[in-house]
């Protein structure tokens, strides 16, 4: 977002390359789009992450809080335990799960 002409002039991107990168998206514990340059080959991507991965990366404060506080009430659970227990009950984020709460 914002001006694209530093990325324009540093990566020699087209007109074309340009309207792809301002066309990049993101659904919050759903995908992530990236433009991917690899040599000669320039595309758009979409990383789709299963619900441990997205538990295991997520920087999102409200569902690090929650890993907090699960272990803070049982220092004796392994972070894999909390993982695993999370991305079966909350596959997209606990932020998600209290935005869709909020909806229903």
């Amino acid at each position: 977002r914002g001006d694209l002409e530093p990325l324009r002039k540093i990566l020699k991107l087209n007109e074309q390359e340009l309207s792809l990168i301002s066309s990049l998206r993101q659904l919050k514990g759903s995908y992530s789009e990236a433009f991917l340059i690899y040599n000669d080959n320039r595309t758009v991507i979409r990383a789709v992450p299963s619900p441990v991965e997205y538990w295991v990366a997520t920087s999102d404060q409200t569902d690090n809080a929650k890993i907090d506080e699960v272990r803070n009430e049982n220092p004796r659970l392994t972070i894999r335990s909390v993982v695993d227990d999370f991305a079966s009950r909350f596959p997209c984020g606990y932020a998600h799960s209290l935005k869709m709460t909020e909806v229903a």
